[in-house]
């Protein structure tokens, strides 16, 4: 039960990560493409 909490735990952070790669990604990308 724990492994298995423990598993799911860290896909999630892993996703997570990867989500906010992606959001900073965007963010970087945007602004650079319109600079204030």
């Amino acid at each position: 039960m724990i492994k298995e909490k423990s598993a799911v735990f860290t896909l999630l952070t892993f996703l997570f990560s990867k989500l906010k790669e992606k959001i900073g990604d965007l963010s970087l990308n945007n602004f650079f493409s319109y600079p204030t």
